[in-house]
């Protein structure tokens, strides 16, 4: 038997100033879309393209790419994000 429970919503705030960013909680269940981010990074396909493709690279460099943890993902994100701006 399957059972699901509905999340809360949670507020996020996209910035595209690095500083601004800051870890919060975001569970298995939520989900999000391209749509959800800044125009900045659709344009020109800039997230698929460049942000996710860097990413796929430094996962790849990990000493375990099965077991990274979303706060190394957001880490690692942080970095890439202000070379792509």
């Amino acid at each position: 038997s399957l059972s699901a429970t509905a999340s809360p919503p949670v507020t996020l705030t996209i910035s595209t100033n690095v500083s601004d960013v800051s870890e919060g909680s975001i569970t298995a269940a939520q989900h999000f879309k391209n749509t959800d981010l800044p125009p900045a990074l659709l344009k020109d396909k800039k997230w698929r393209r460049v942000v996710i493709s860097t990413l796929f690279l430094w996962a790849a460099s990990q000493a375990d790419v099965f077991n990274i943890t979303k706060a190394q993902i957001a880490s690692a994100l942080k970095h890439i994000l202000p070379v792509v701006f």
